[in-house]
C-alpha cells in the first residue's frame, strides 16, 4: 500500500466518526427561530396588532404553532415557518402603526381645517369700531 492510499483510508475511517459527532452536536428542543418569532407576535400584540392588523397577526400565530408543532420532527422546516411568523408580526406591527399614524394624521387636519374655517369667519366679520381703538 502506498502512503497515499493509506492516507486516504485513514481520511474515509474518519468520516462516520466525524458524522456521529456531528449529530450529536445538533442542538436539542426548538430552534431559536420559535422563541424569536414568539417575542415578535407578543411585540405585535401588545403594540395593539390584534385590534388593527388581526388578519396579520392571526397568519404569524398560525405558523408559529405550526413551527413549534413540527420542531421535533423537521427542525429545517420549523426554522423557515418560525422566520416567516416573525416577519408576519411584524407586517402586522407595521400595518397597526401605520394606521394609528394615519388615524393622528387625520384629526391633526381635522384640527387645521377648523382652525382655517375659523381665521376665515373671523376674517370675513366687520371690525367693530371698539376693536379699531
Amino acid at each position: 500500500m502506498t502512503s497515499s492510499s493509506a492516507r486516504r483510508l485513514r481520511a474515509a475511517s474518519l468520516i462516520p466518526g466525524l458524522l456521529v459527532l456531528a449529530a450529536c452536536a445538533t442542538p436539542e428542543g426548538p430552534p431559536a427561530s420559535i422563541a424569536a418569532a414568539q417575542r415578535a407576535v407578543d411585540a405585535a400584540s401588545s403594540d395593539g396588532a390584534t385590534e388593527l392588523a388581526g388578519a396579520d397577526l392571526a397568519r404569524a400565530r398560525g405558523k408559529l404553532e405550526r413551527a413549534r408543532q413540527i420542531a421535533p420532527t423537521d427542525r429545517l422546516r420549523a426554522h423557515r415557518l418560525a422566520e416567516e411568523a416573525a416577519a408576519d408580526a411584524d407586517l402586522a406591527r407595521a400595518r397597526s402603526t401605520q394606521q394609528r399614524s394615519q388615524r393622528a394624521l387625520a384629526e391633526v387636519n381635522q384640527s387645521l381645517q377648523t382652525l382655517r374655517d375659523e381665521l376665515q369667519r373671523r376674517s370675513a366679520q366687520p371690525s367693530s369700531p371698539a376693536a379699531s381703538r
